[in-house]
């Protein structure tokens, strides 16, 4: 998976997930057999972290 390789190269620590429905499970999953630590987070809840970028087109690239 190319998620599964960028994660690895970029030296990935934590993975923050949001749970939607059942499809995060199939993803969960795989990061945990690779070792990757993985949590799930309300979404609320990061919404509400201070100092967050709204102003970003790539999301994924907010470090807390």
């Amino acid at each position: 998976m190319e998620i599964l390789k960028w994660l690895k190269e970029t030296k990935c620590q934590i993975v923050a997930m949001e749970s939607t429905g059942v499809h995060w499970k199939p993803v969960y999953n795989l990061l945990e057999q690779e070792g990757i630590e993985t949590i799930i987070v309300n979404a609320q809840h990061i919404k509400a972290v201070l100092g967050r970028k709204t102003n970003t087109e790539v999301h994924s690239d907010y470090r807390l």
